[in-house]
């Protein structure tokens, strides 16, 4: 998979910062490839007992002792070769993968942490996600208040934890743009759909990564061809006046979720 570019108002390019470990992985998986060669080489020397290579390698990745790397290698390669037909290829990719970990985490923890952990709230800007569908442009209300007061909030995201619909409301980009005052950098996020369904986007709440929602109108055409289509339920009751009061009631209770008098578009969290 490929990171997704978003752009600013101000037409500035951005990423989603979970992105860049995809980004990460990529380069890693263009740069193993060409070390096969290499690999083929370690893995031959390690069949003849010789080690000299790779210690001094793990030793300038390490800082560790070389004695004690020689030893280790030796026995790891002399416990697969009583169980492996292949030990010394074995031993290389065995081999391979923590020091691909070092590295990584080297670049993520020392070199880049502004780029891959999480941000001090006092020193990053605030993004909010301006979400576009069609020629409409909405902030979550929840997001640009969370962006603004992050210690808050638990008290922002109403009924947190508890099982039922959760709705997020959202406001107009002019009003979002006089709450933020300045201080806040709006990501245009264009809404996107499939052939026959919304694509969940993520929730406001920062604690809560399993948190996914879509526009209010999405969920209600999926739920009303979930329901004509496929449970197929005017077929199964029939069209007498006694089953459409039942249909009335059903749809009144609708209403507690799919509100028709609420003009501005909300989402609903699934």
């Amino acid at each position: 998979t490929t990171a997704t570019i978003y752009r600013s108002l101000k037409d500035e390019e951005y990423i989603c910062k979970s992105d860049l470990f995809v980004i990460l992985q990529n380069m890693a998986f263009d740069i193993f490839p060409a070390a096969d060669a290499e690999l083929a080489v370690l893995g031959s020397q390690f069949a003849a007992g010789n080690f000299d290579s790779l210690v001094a390698k793990y030793v300038k990745l390490t800082k560790g002792d070389p004695d004690d790397i020689r030893e280790e290698l030796k026995y790891d390669y002399s416990k697969l070769k009583t169980s492996n037909p292949y030990p010394a290829q074995d031993l290389v990719f065995l081999l391979i993968i923590p020091a691909i970990r070092i590295c990584l985490n080297k670049i993520i923890d020392l070199e880049r942490p502004e780029m891959f952990l999480q941000s001090s709230t006092k020193k990053s800007p605030m993004n909010v996600r301006l979400f576009e569908d069609g020629d409409q442009q909405f902030v979550m209300e929840s997001e640009l208040a969370i962006a603004m007061k992050p210690e808050k909030a638990s008290e922002i995201i109403v009924g947190r934890g508890k099982v039922g619909f959760h709705t997020y409301t959202t406001i107009t980009l002019d009003e979002a743009l006089r709450k933020g005052a300045g201080r806040v950098e709006f990501i245009r996020y264009p809404i996107k759909r499939t052939k026959h369904r919304a694509v969940p986007i993520e929730g406001p709440d920062p604690e809560d990564p399993n948190s996914w929602c879509i526009l209010a109108v999405d969920a209600f055409f999926e739920y009303m061809k979930s329901i004509i289509t496929g449970f197929k339920i005017f077929q199964k009751c029939g069209t007498s006046a006694d089953n459409f009061a039942f249909f009335e009631v059903i749809f009144l209770g609708l209403e507690e979720v799919f509100k028709p008098k609420v003009k501005s578009p909300y989402f609903l969290q699934i």
